[in-house]
């Protein structure tokens, strides 16, 4: 949706529901891996997930390399569909909590 907006002042509200959801969803995740760590662990793992957040600045480069060449909304879009594959084929693996 935000790829495809024409209007600026739209685009800003779509952004901030945007942000709003992404810091919803990784507080979600950093309550769940602090409640299912033991105490000895949960510096280690907010250490890897430190560490997996790392390489977003290599895809913010990439992602503004590629905006200049084909421009924002399709960069948007591209992006957005590459987040929803490599999401779709890394969920299989997921251990699923409370199911047999």
């Amino acid at each position: 949706m935000f790829a495809c907006t024409p209007v600026y002042t739209m685009a800003l509200g779509v952004s901030v529901l945007m942000g709003i959801a992404q810091t919803v969803a990784l507080t979600n995740m950093t309550v769940l891996l602090l409640s299912t760590t033991t105490s000895a662990m949960r510096g280690r793992i907010m250490g890897l997930r430190a560490l997996a957040v790392a390489p977003l600045l290599l895809g913010g480069i990439l992602a503004g390399a590629a905006t200049s060449r084909v421009g924002a909304p399709l960069t948007t879009m591209g992006c957005a569909v590459l987040g929803l594959l490599l999401t779709a084929s890394i969920a299989p693996w997921v251990p699923r909590r409370g199911t047999p």
